[in-house]
């Protein structure tokens, strides 16, 4: 399958976390205490004994978290974790990923099942559906790890449709930098040989594609 992984880019340390990660094909893993969920993998139990064994063989886990297209077409999703739009999505065919049951309750672990520490980092609430959530969880020792073969880059840039657009432009510093380090990662991305999308909001509110000619950026 297709997976996407967004990241924003508005500063130098993100786009030099970007270039790492499309130089070497490596994305960071981290354990589930370090994800954004509060109740990342969180389960009921009536035995503490259960608990303490569970939590240790979760932090013998690492994590990294991936979307499916679906997410990759709400600019809800670029909000969040791509900066506003100031920033992209990397594009990565791997088969090796799980994907996350939304559920309604916590998971209720009596010690019969198997793997449940797995189990339970691969169940999150509905709220967070709209993630459209695939996970790659392994016992690796290292952060840094090769998932998938990277494919493609689509890169956000907000107001870009408009009449405007170069007005706001001028007035955004955030913006400015967001486009000066986009063209320096397209750059890197091409001498990798690694196509590149512009990401931009149509007028029904969904993210359309457009192919990011050798050379030329808009």
């Amino acid at each position: 399958m297709n997976a996407y992984r967004f990241r924003p880019l508005t500063t130098e340390c993100e786009f030099e976390k970007a270039k790492s990660i499309v130089e070497t094909q490596q994305f960071w893993c981290s354990k589930f205490i370090e994800l954004n969920d509060p109740m990342e993998g969180v389960f009921a139990t009536y035995d503490k004994g259960i608990s303490e064994s569970i939590f240790n063989q979760k932090m013998e886990l690492s994590i990294c978290s991936f979307s499916n297209r679906w997410a990759l077409r709400n600019p809800a999703m670029w909000g969040y974790y791509a900066g506003g739009m100031r920033g992209l999505a990397i594009e990565i065919r791997v088969s090796c990923l799980r994907k996350v049951e939304y559920v309604n309750h916590l998971s209720v672990i009596d010690g019969t099942e198997q793997n449940p520490e797995e189990s339970v980092l691969l169940k999150k609430f509905k709220s967070w559906r709209k993630e459209h959530e695939y996970r790659f969880i392994s016992k690796v020792d290292q952060n840094l790890n090769k998932i998938g073969n990277i494919t493609g880059i689509y890169f956000g840039y907000p107001f870009s449709d408009l009449t405007n657009n170069t007005s706001i432009t001028n007035n955004s510093q955030k913006l400015q930098q967001f486009l000066i380090l986009r063209d320096r990662l397209i750059d890197v991305a091409q001498h990798n040989k690694i196509k590149c999308f512009n990401a931009n909001i149509d007028e029904h509110g969904s993210v359309k594609f457009s192919p990011i000619v050798v050379g030329r950026v808009s």
